[in-house]
């Protein structure tokens, strides 16, 4: 029973090898190639959300947030309980200016795993509402990320709560 099993598992190593260099390349920004292996990868193993998922990512580093937009929400339905999809597929809804669905996206995002982009464009779509105290709230809690999302978001936090409280930043 093992061996058949593990024989299975084996039967899907090469795709997940794929997926692996195709995180390499991405990570050495050689999205071309990326893509090609995330593909390749998604073709053979077409269940595994991951995979789709990646494909996305490519997109909306190219910014090309429609193609993006399509693998996340491919991906969110091979599996509805992974964040990075919904993290994905809500910037790229607010990157379109679909706002109501990229605050569904996140939100859910970050119920599922609370993440420092996903705070800062909850926290960008409450500012726009007129929701500051939500807003602030929502860029404190990005700011603690040393990621460049963290960063953005303790510029915003700073920025609004400069107004309230500038005891705090000036002498």
């Amino acid at each position: 029973r093992y061996t058949t099993k593990m024989a299975e598992l084996r039967k899907l190593k090469p795709a997940y090898d794929k997926y692996d260099q195709a995180l390499a390349a991405a990570g050495k920004k050689d999205m071309t190639t990326a893509k090609k292996l995330a593909a390749e990868a998604a073709k053979m193993v077409p269940r595994e959300a991951r995979f789709t998922q990646l494909l996305g990512d490519i997109a909306m580093s190219e910014k090309q947030h429609k193609e993006a937009l399509t693998s996340y929400e491919k991906a969110i339905a091979l599996d509805g309980n992974y964040f990075a999809s919904y993290l994905g597929g809500g910037i790229a809804q607010y990157k379109l200016g679909n706002k109501a669905k990229a605050q569904e996206w996140l939100k859910k995002s970050a119920d599922l795993l609370p993440t420092a982009p996903a705070a800062y464009y909850l926290g960008s779509m409450a500012k726009e509402r007129g929701d500051m105290p939500g807003a602030m709230q929502l860029f404190k809690a990005a700011a603690d990320s040393p990621s460049d999302y963290g960063q953005l978001a303790a510029g915003e936090f700073q920025r609004m709560d400069l107004g309230q409280n500038p005891g705090s930043y000036i002498a």
